[in-house]
């Protein structure tokens, strides 16, 4: 399928609002913490005073240019403006046979354009093993790192006994960056 790849303008965003529900999030800490739907990212990213908050990119047919058929956004990190992850990406890859393909264009577009705007690093947070996986390695990411995100779903305290945990305190710090450093590989830091 031959796509033309481009950012987000006025007239895309009916598109967006439509591919959103089919797509699905690729930044599983921020979807947590501060869940915020591509399209209310897209509309608050030229607020921002130094560079977009959001990178949303369409693509649409080439024959039919009214027509959006998937998109790709990157988000700033907060505290680095030269670092981004694929926030989110539509559509899934169950919802058409063109979608890895489609996957592939649109993420090197949204690389090759996030330059222009300073950015020097783009993550992905998903499953290194996943079928979603193969787009990503088509268009030149690379398995960096990998983690685990565990969940206690039930928490067994004694009767009558409080929690172990305390809010962090400044002496702290020191103790939590030695943790920091033992723990993570150089590469990842």
């Amino acid at each position: 399928m031959k796509v033309l790849i481009r950012p987000l303008g006025l007239m895309d965003l009916p598109a967006l609002a439509r591919l959103q529900s089919e797509g699905i999030p690729l930044d599983p800490k921020r979807s947590l913490i501060q869940p915020q739907d591509p399209l209310r990212a897209a509309l608050r990213a030229p607020l921002a005073f130094a560079c977009p908050s959001a990178h949303t990119y369409v693509a649409r047919r080439e024959a039919e240019l009214g027509q959006g058929v998937g998109f790709v956004q990157l988000r700033c990190r907060p505290y680095d403006w030269r670092l981004a992850d694929v926030a989110f990406i539509a559509p899934a890859l169950g919802h058409s046979p063109a979608a890895a393909e489609l996957w592939t264009q649109l993420l090197t577009a949204a690389c090759l354009d996030a330059g222009q705007w300073g950015i020097e690093r783009i993550f992905a947070s998903l499953p290194a093993e996943s079928q979603d996986a193969i787009p990503f390695l088509n268009a030149g990411f690379i398995i960096f790192a990998r983690e685990d995100i565990l969940v206690n779903r039930e928490v067994a305290l004694p009767a009558g006994s409080p929690p172990a945990l305390r809010p962090q305190r400044e002496q702290d710090g020191w103790a939590l960056q030695r943790l920091y450093g033992a723990l993570l590989p150089m590469g990842v830091k």
